[in-house]
C-alpha cells in the first residue's frame, strides 16, 4: 500500500512522506499508526522493539514479536504495552512450516478477500548510547488462527477489529484488564496464501 491509501483507511496524518520496501523484514523500516496530541499519525519505524536496558550501540536483545500473554510481565514490554500502542498495516504476511517431508517451507498468509489487516503494536523510542534516537516496534502476536494452525505454525500476528482501533491507540496509560478486552476482541480472517 502507499501512504495515501493507508492514511484514508486509518484516518491518519503524514506529517512527512517516506517509503519503504515491499517486504518487510526485521530492523526494516515501515508505516505504523500512533496517536500523538490527540491525532492519528503514521510513522515510519523500525520493525523490532529495543528494549530501554539495551546499552550497546547495536544492540544484542530486539523483539520483533511480543506474545498478547506476557505483555503486562515483561520487562521489555511491560511499559510500552501500558503507554506506547500502535497500529500495524498488513497486506500479508510469511511464516515457515514444516512439509510432509519435515522440510521448511515458506507460505505467504493474506486476508482471502486482499483487505488490508491491522496488527496490534507495541513501540517505543530507544536511545543509543551514542544519543542517536530510534523509534521501534514490536507486533503482538497470539495463539494461531485455526488456518494458521492447520497449516503448521503455532503462533500469528493478532488482528484487530475496526472498532478498537481508537481505544488501542489511546495515548495514556492503561490498566491491564482494559488491554486484555482490546485484544480479546481480535478480528476473525478469512485467509489464503
Amino acid at each position: 500500500k502507499n501512504l495515501e491509501a493507508i492514511s484514508a483507511f486509518y484516518y491518519a496524518k503524514v506529517l512527512e512522506p517516506f517509503t519503504w520496501k515491499a517486504h518487510i523484514f526485521p530492523k526494516y523500516t515501515c508505516p505504523v499508526i500512533v496517536e500523538q496530541n490527540g491525532e492519528r499519525i503514521i510513522k515510519p519505524m523500525q520493525f523490532g522493539l529495543i528494549p530501554f536496558f539495551e546499552k550497546e550501540e547495536k544492540p544484542k536483545k530486539v523483539f520483533h514479536n511480543a506474545r498478547s500473554e506476557t505483555l503486562a510481565e515483561k520487562p521489555s514490554f511491560k511499559k510500552a504495552y501500558a503507554e506506547t500502542r500502535c497500529l500495524i498495516p498488513v497486506d500479508f504476511f510469511f511464516e515457515y512450516v514444516k512439509d510432509e517431508n519435515d522440510k521448511n517451507v515458506l507460505l505467504k498468509f493474506s486476508e482471502k478477500n486482499s483487505k488490508l489487516m491491522t496488527a496490534a503494536g507495541i513501540y517505543s523510542t530507544w536511545k543509543a548510547p551514542s544519543g542517536k534516537l530510534i523509534d521501534c516496534f514490536s507486533m503482538i502476536t497470539k495463539e494461531p488462527y485455526p488456518y494458521v494452525m492447520k497449516m503448521g505454525h503455532d503462533r500469528s500476528p493478532l488482528f484487530l477489529k475496526e472498532e478498537f482501533f481508537g481505544a488501542w491507540l489511546e495515548n495514556k496509560k492503561k490498566e491491564t484488564a482494559d488491554l486484555s478486552m482490546i485484544l480479546g476482541q481480535f478480528q476473525d480472517i478469512t485467509f489464503s496464501f
